[in-house]
């Protein structure tokens, strides 16, 4: 197809969509992650504890001093810093696979949250908030 061939809608929406599947990856949940997006998206998993809610995080080689939590009634915005767990070693890297930089991650939650009464631990590179829900 050219870009100057008369298309309809429909054509026009399907070559969209063969251009983002070449130049993208796609998440678990369906959604478009571009080049570079996918290595700094923490993965979440959220539990419904009854009174309250768990969110745990996969945070590895991230130090507690470089998070950020920012509550809302029903949200969630974690922000840190990816550090390379080996930097500052002697010698010149040959290939870096590990994650540096900013992240951002947040989270709707299925019900309201009480955000004074939050209870988060950094162990193992794993971040488990614990947010009792409001009445």
């Amino acid at each position: 197809m050219k870009w100057n061939d008369k298309i309809g809608p429909m054509d026009l929406e399907v070559a969209l969509e063969e251009l983002l599947e070449e130049v993208s990856l796609k998440s678990a949940n369906g959604e478009y992650l571009f080049p570079g997006e996918e290595g700094n998206m923490p993965a979440v998993d959220l539990d419904d504890l009854g009174d309250s809610l768990r969110l745990r995080m996969e945070i590895p080689g991230v130090k507690a001093s470089s998070v950020t939590i920012t509550t809302y009634e029903d949200a969630i915005v974690v922000d840190g810093r990816w550090g390379s767990a080996l930097s500052g070693e002697k010698g010149k890297p040959l290939q870096v696979e590990t994650r540096s930089g900013a992240f951002r991650r947040s989270i709707e939650f299925p019900s309201k949250i009480n955000g004074d009464d939050a209870d988060a631990v950094l162990e193992g590179g794993i971040l488990t908030v614990t947010l009792k829900k409001s009445d």
